[in-house]
């Protein structure tokens, strides 16, 4: 029995339904179905893989959800699929670097930024976060 996602991923369900029901709008010949899963927790790929076949599917449509590709983080993640399932699987691979994902996500950023009068934004843990900086560290202000 699958791990009981509705009660842990309810972002990600939602996800996985409108992701449904978009391609079902825009091809009627396949039926498709999303199946969430994570390498290192529940719902596991192994157990996904077997609920994808039990479904039905004949063909698979891997997605990251990662905001970048990496060797350790969606390349081993397709090998895990791979060793699970026999089913023939495809890939969508580096759609982060897409001209219109990347301006996304800058319009965030500044939406968040601007408000708060350019203010220190966190950053990652290479970095500073919130106001107090490292006097080593530069700040940046965003292009528009």
């Amino acid at each position: 029995m699958l791990w009981p996602i509705q009660t842990r991923l309810p972002e990600t369900l939602k996800q996985a339904e409108a992701l449904d029901a978009a391609m079902a709008k825009r091809i009627d010949n396949v039926t498709f179905k999303c199946f969430p899963a994570m390498r290192y927790w529940r719902p596991f790929v192994r157990d996904v893989a077997k609920a994808a076949e039990a479904w039905g599917a004949t063909d698979v449509i891997l997605l990251p959800l990662y905001p970048q590709f990496s060797t350790t983080t969606t390349a081993s993640s397709f090998a895990v699929w791979k060793r699970a399932s026999k089913l023939p699987a495809s890939t969508i691979c580096c759609y982060p670097a897409g001209q219109a994902l990347a301006q996304a996500h800058a319009d965030a950023i500044l939406e968040t930024w601007r408000p708060h009068g350019g203010s220190n934004l966190p950053r990652s843990r290479r970095g500073w976060w919130g106001g107090q900086r490292p006097p080593a560290t530069r700040r940046v202000a965003p292009v528009t």
